[in-house]
């Protein structure tokens, strides 16, 4: 029997994120699921959302993953990812990340969105269409990726924040912060959580190794920080394995 679904963000015990495709029954039993919605549709969306999951798709707001140079509004290629960056406030941008808002959300079901690349953008433009995806959007819960320097003008706007690489990062290959990164990742976890937003987490370790020693030091001290989050690989296509996921120690 399905257990009860959570209906907020802070209500969420655990959490995973996966951009593959299929494996709905190993996704099961988390609080949160963050998937690509184009490769489930409504359909596969709707087996998760049953088996008890708030389940948000995947929204880029600042690069496009489509082929560079395919497009009006793409400007430059980020390197790290072949992606394109893009100029935001460019109308057919703007319709474009609306039509997939509208995919995920409408025919797809998906409870809410992952806002992802929002540091990628002219900031003013992008905080502007992030308003604009909450007055089209209403009731869908709206979590950003980061965008630190965004986040006292969209307030409004969220229900919560994704802290990417909390303790670990994967690149040049998965590590964890030095002293200087996890210093920062401390004091922008005390300011976000001044703005009265939940916070969840994602960190990074090589494939295979969700129980080694990165994934193990990432999940102690998130938990120690009172973070709920999991732990997966730089193109999470990782599935779940037992403890992947964390709960904040409360």
């Amino acid at each position: 029997m399905p257990r009860p679904r959570a209906t907020s963000l802070e209500q969420v015990r655990s959490l995973w994120v996966y951009y593959g495709a299929g494996h709905e029954a190993q996704l099961r039993g988390h609080d949160l699921l963050i998937v690509q919605a184009p490769l489930y549709g409504p359909a596969g969306v709707g087996r998760l959302r049953s088996g008890g999951a708030l389940v948000l798709g995947y929204l880029s707001v600042g690069e496009d993953h489509r082929p560079a140079g395919s497009e009006v509004y793409h400007r430059r290629v980020n390197p790290l990812w072949g992606s394109s960056l893009v100029e935001v406030a460019h109308p057919a941008w703007q319709q474009h990340v609306q039509q997939q808002a509208r995919y995920a959300l409408q025919e797809c079901g998906c409870d809410g969105l992952l806002l992802d690349t929002l540091d990628s953008g002219e900031p003013a433009t992008t905080a502007r269409l992030v308003q604009e995806l909450r007055r089209t959007f209403p009731q869908a819960l709206l979590l950003a990726n980061r965008g630190f320097g965004l986040l006292e003008r969209l307030r409004p706007s969220l229900n919560g924040v994704l802290f990417e690489a909390f303790s670990t990062t994967w690149e040049n290959g998965c590590k964890a912060h030095t002293a200087s990164g996890l210093h920062y990742t401390a004091r922008e976890l005390a300011r976000v959580r001044q703005l009265g937003l939940p916070v969840l987490a994602i960190d990074y370790a090589p494939p295979g190794q969700q129980h080694g020693p990165l994934a193990s030091f990432a999940r102690r001290r998130a938990e120690a920080y009172g973070l709920v989050g999991c732990v997966s690989t730089r193109s999470l296509d990782s599935l779940p394995e037992p403890g992947g996921a964390y709960k904040g120690a409360s």
